[in-house]
């Protein structure tokens, strides 16, 4: 048996058959009352006996309620404590808007639980008058923004035999007979190109459905003669139109085949990842996101500067007569463990095909016991292949040691990434973007 204070407006619940003693004080004395849980009585408690006591509660009232138990008493227990709600909120069981002291609180103060009383939640309307959500008519396919139609019904709450009550649904509807012109997707609100003719459509005159299409009738003419493609640049920003550039893509199923005889075309991978020289024809910058790029095929004289430029590159990736192989080696700080990879191809993902290689550990220059500096990282490169590379730097944090005894797996140090080559004495020096970029582009074909 329990005892705490119970406000006015509280309720629980209780098994039937349940006794129920409560005391109540008035003036110098205590009126004691010993009730029964029974539903067929009026509120659903049956009176059995009262007392007046000068103290809260003694031994002859309790050997009373003791010899009136049921066999099972000792595992009837009280529900949580329920008050009713003074302000209005949705129940938690179906969803709906419960009116003050309709409903009932459970839980403790700053987590309430709001349901309607006695587990009677009210049938859902078939049709409120404002959808909250924007989303198509449920009649007609047309966008309706949020506020500016009905919501109809149209999946009504039901209990589940494994997630216990689903949720209803409603379904936006537009007020009144629905218009003929309603775009079927939401409005573009931002700069884009028509997913069907390939013009820009400004924020405001188009609407989204599987890409970006006019509100209005597309031009008749497409943007170019002859193929173009849609696809993200390299860099964050602005590129001109009428810029000439080498671009690397696989095209979509619903975009042109890049043309064999194109300037520069070069297939890189078995996917339909193809290099190309092109012309920029339009760019669109969004925040936070790489620039997008429409681009057609450059002509051949168009095309000429970063031909020229390709062939110097060329000779200068030619790979050394001679064959070496270099050792290259780089320690372990404080936990951070540097790699090597060697460059195999480029990949439509990741801009760069690794293969990352096993590396040999020499831990007599160790200088701490516990193995976190010292241990050095040894790889053996070999001339005519290129390597990616990572390594830690000094210093690191300050309390690295602090970090890593609290199983922290992240870095505490500096990161240095290059690009690596042996070269033709046998040395292992770093290239640059562009040198990279030549190997792997000529590299095959002098091998050939």
């Amino acid at each position: 048996m329990g005892k705490e204070w119970l406000d006015g407006g509280y309720r629980c619940s209780v098994p039937a058959g349940a006794l129920v003693v409560g005391v109540d004080r008035a003036g110098g004395e205590f009126e004691v009352a010993l009730h029964r849980a029974d539903p067929a009585a009026p509120g659903g408690m049956a009176l059995v006996k009262s007392w007046t006591r000068r103290s809260p509660i003694g031994a002859r009232e309790l050997a009373y309620v003791r010899r009136r138990l049921a066999p099972d008493a000792r595992w009837h227990r009280a529900g949580a404590k329920e008050r009713p709600n003074t302000k209005a909120g949705g129940c938690r069981r179906c969803g709906q808007q419960v009116p003050p002291g309709e409903g009932s609180l459970t839980g403790a103060r700053g987590a309430w639980t709001l349901v309607h009383r006695d587990e009677l939640c009210p049938a859902r309307p078939g049709m409120l008058e404002s959808n909250r959500y924007a989303g198509p008519c449920d009649n007609c396919g047309g966008w309706v923004p949020a506020g500016a139609g009905g919501a109809l019904l149209v999946d009504r709450s039901e209990p589940t035999a494994d997630r216990g009550r689903r949720a209803a649904r409603y379904a936006a509807v537009h007020r009144g007979t629905c218009p003929q012109d309603a775009p079927p997707g939401p409005p573009v609100i931002t700069t884009a190109w028509c997913h069907d003719c390939g013009h820009r459509i400004e924020g405001g005159a188009g609407y989204w459905a599987d890409g970006a299409h006019h509100t209005s009738p597309c031009p008749d003419s497409p943007p170019v003669a002859g193929p173009w493609w849609t696809l993200r640049h390299t860099t964050r920003g602005p590129v001109p139109p009428g810029q000439v550039l080498t671009v690397r893509f696989v095209p979509r199923p619903d975009q042109p085949p890049v043309p064999a005889d194109g300037p520069g075309v070069r297939v890189l991978d078995e996917s339909g990842y193809t290099e190309l020289i092109a012309v920029t024809l339009d760019h669109l910058q969004r925040p936070g996101r790489r620039t997008t790029v429409q681009v057609r095929p450059a002509t051949w004289s168009e095309a000429e500067p970063l031909l020229a430029a390709d062939l110097r590159s060329a000779l200068d990736a030619r790979p050394p007569d001679t064959r070496y192989r270099a050792r290259w080696i780089r320690e372990r700080i404080c936990g951070d463990k540097p790699w090597v990879a060697e460059i195999t191809g480029r990949d439509p993902k990741f801009g760069l095909r690794r293969v990352f290689l096993r590396e040999e550990r020499d831990y007599e220059g160790a200088l701490d016991d516990r193995g976190w500096r010292g241990v050095l990282f040894c790889w053996t490169l070999r001339t005519g292949r290129l390597y990616q590379a990572s390594w830690p730097l000094d210093p690191p944090v300050g309390n690295w040691r602090k970090l890593r005894a609290l199983d922290f797996a992240g870095r505490v140090t500096e990161e240095r990434r290059a690009l690596l080559q042996v070269n033709e004495d046998g040395d292992v020096v770093e290239l640059t973007r562009e040198q990279a970029e030549a190997h792997l582009s000529h590299g095959p074909e002098w091998i050939g």
